[in-house]
C-alpha cells in the first residue's frame, strides 16, 4: 500500500470494481476502497443479483420436479425443501465469484483497502478502519458507494419479521406465509421463488398494476400469469401492520374495502436509495439533486477529476448500466473519445418463473410523444420450442416506426425473456426495420425465432 495514486475508486461493487480493472489494465495504479473484502461485488454479487437468480434457478427446479413434473409424463415426488441448504448454495455462488473478484484485484495490482471512506478535496480520501486513519491521495476518484434498500414508516427492518431483500437471504427457515410490500422487479422476483418453493405469497401494490414503471401490457400479462401460479397480488392497495407477534398481522385496504392478512414475514421492497451523504458531498464541492450525484456525460461531477458511477447516479440503478458507466469514466480519464449511454438502450429485466425483459420507448412513452407507431403481438404459444418446453405463456411485443418499419421499441413476456431482448437491443441501436430480421434464417426450434417470427407477423 502506498499514499498516492493514480485513481482511488470507492466502492467496490460492479461500477467501482469494473472501473478499478479497466484502469489498472491501463497502467494506473489504482486504489480501490471497501468496507470489507466479504462486500467486494456490492450488492449485486452479495445481496442482489446473483444470489437471488441463484434462489430463482433452485426454486424453479423444485417446482418443476414437485409441481409440474406430472405434466412431462414423469411421476416424481419430491420433499419440502430445506431453505437454510438452498440459502447456502447462493452464498456459495456469491463467495465463489467474489474469490474471482479478489485475484483479479490482487493479479492487477490493484490495492484493495478495508475501511469507511471519506472524500475530504478533489484529490484525497480518508479511510476510517478500526480507530485508525489513512489519508490518500490522487489525480483522480471515482465514487461509486451503490445503493440501500429503501424504508418505509411503519416498516422498519428488523431483521426478523419486517425484511429488507437483504434480510429475506438471511432466513434460516422457509416461511409459510409471505407478504411482500412492492411489485417491483425485487418483489416480483421474492415471490417466485417462494411461491416456487412452497409458501403462501402475497403481493401488496400501491399503484393499479405491479411494474407501475413498464409497459402495462405486459404488466397485466404477468400478473395473469403469477395469479396462475397461485400468488395474490392486490393493486391499488394499502397494507398497515397492527401487530408483530409470531406473525405479523394487519390490514390491506383496497378501494373501500379492507382485507385482513397475517404473514411469518413481510418484505420491503418498494425501490433503493443513493448510498450518499449530500451535504457531505456538497462541502467539497459536489453536487447532488433529489439525492443522486449529478454528472456529466463523462461521469465527471461538479468537482473537476472526481467522476461518479453506479447507484448513486441519475442513471438506471442496474449493474450493467454501472458497468456502461464505468466504461466511460475510465475513457474519460484515459483522455479517450467519450460515447454518451443511450437509456433506451439499457434493457430492463425481471427474472420471475416467465421473465420479462423491455429496451427501447415503450408503447405509453410513443404515444406520448406522439410518435407515429405501429406494435407487432406474437404470442409464445406459437412458438414450437417454447411448447415443447412447457413453456407457452407469454408474448412478444415490438413497436415500431409506421412509416419506416424502423423498430424502435420491444418488450418480452417468455421463458429467457432476458436472454433473448439483447436481439432487439441490436435492432435498435443499428436502426434496423422489421425487414431486416424477417428476411434472417432462425434455427428451429428454437426460442429465439419468436423474435423473428414477432417481426414477421
Amino acid at each position: 500500500m502506498q499514499d498516492k495514486y493514480d485513481v482511488i475508486c470507492i466502492g467496490a461493487g460492479p461500477a467501482g470494481y469494473s472501473a478499478a480493472i479497466g484502469l489498472a489494465k491501463a497502467q494506473k495504479k489504482v486504489a480501490l476502497i471497501e468496507k470489507s473484502s466479504n462486500q467486494a461485488g456490492g450488492t449485486c454479487l452479495n445481496e442482489g443479483c446473483i444470489p437471488v437468480k441463484a434462489l430463482i434457478k433452485v426454486s424453479r427446479l423444485h417446482y418443476e420436479i414437485s409441481k409440474s413434473g406430472t405434466s412431462y409424463g414423469l411421476n416424481i415426488t419430491s420433499e419440502k425443501p430445506t431453505y437454510k441448504d438452498i440459502i447456502s448454495y447462493t452464498k456459495k455462488v456469491s463467495d465463489s465469484l467474489r474469490r474471482g473478484l479478489m485475484f483479479l484485484f490482487k493479479s492487477n495490482n490493484i490495492d484493495f483497502i478495508e475501511g469507511e471512506a471519506e472524500i475530504i478535496n478533489d484529490k484525497e480520501v480518508i479511510i476510517k478502519k478500526d480507530g485508525n486513519r489513512l489519508k490518500i491521495q490522487a489525480e483522480h476518484i471515482i465514487l461509486a458507494m451503490g445503493s440501500v434498500a429503501r424504508a418505509i414508516p411503519g416498516f422498519e427492518f428488523d431483521a426478523k419479521k419486517i425484511l429488507s431483500s437483504k434480510q429475506a437471504l438471511e432466513l434460516d427457515e422457509l416461511p409459510s406465509k409471505v407478504a411482500i410490500v412492492g411489485g417491483g422487479a425485487i418483489g416480483i422476483e421474492f415471490a417466485c421463488a417462494f411461491k416456487n418453493l412452497g409458501s403462501d405469497v402475497k403481493i401488496v401494490e400501491l399503484k393499479d398494476h405491479i411494474l407501475p414503471e413498464e409497459d402495462k401490457d405486459m404488466a397485466l400479462g404477468l400478473t395473469a400469469i403469477l395469479k396462475k401460479q397461485g400468488i395474490d397480488i392486490l393493486t391499488n392497495s394499502l397494507i398497515t401492520i397492527e401487530k408483530k407477534g409470531s406473525m405479523v398481522e394487519g390490514k390491506i385496504k383496497k378501494r373501500d374495502e379492507e382485507i385482513p392478512f397475517e404473514a411469518d414475514v413481510l418484505i420491503v421492497s418498494v425501490g433503493r436509495l443513493a448510498n450518499i451523504d449530500a451535504e457531505a458531498l456538497s462541502k467539497v464541492g459536489i453536487k447532488t439533486e433529489k439525492g443522486k450525484v449529478i454528472v456529466n456525460n463523462k461521469m465527471e461531477t461538479s468537482l473537476e477529476k472526481v467522476y461518479a458511477i453506479g447507484d448513486i447516479t441519475h442513471y438506471p440503478m442496474l449493474a450493467h448500466s454501472a458497468y456502461k458507466q464505468a466504461e466511460i469514466a475510465v475513457d474519460a480519464i484515459l483522455n479517450k473519445k467519450v460515447k454518451d449511454i443511450n437509456i433506451n438502450l439499457i434493457p430492463n429485466v425481471v427474472y420471475s418463473n416467465y421473465e420479462f425483459a423491455r429496451v427501447g420507448i415503450k408503447e405509453e412513452t410513443a404515444e406520448a410523444q406522439k410518435i407515429d407507431y405501429k406494435i407487432n403481438k406474437y404470442s409464445m404459444r406459437a412458438c414450437g420450442r417454447a411448447v415443447a418446453g412447457n413453456y407457452p405463456e407469454g408474448f412478444i411485443k415490438v413497436v415500431y416506426e409506421a412509416s419506416s418499419k424502423r423498430i424502435i421499441g420491444a418488450a418480452i413476456l417468455a421463458h429467457d425473456a432476458s436472454e433473448l431482448i439483447h436481439q432487439f437491443a441490436i435492432a435498435i441501436d443499428k436502426r434496423l426495420i422489421l425487414k431486416d430480421i424477417a428476411e434472417l434464417i432462425y434455427a428451429h426450434p428454437t426460442f429465439s425465432e419468436a423474435v423473428h417470427d414477432a417481426c414477421l407477423s
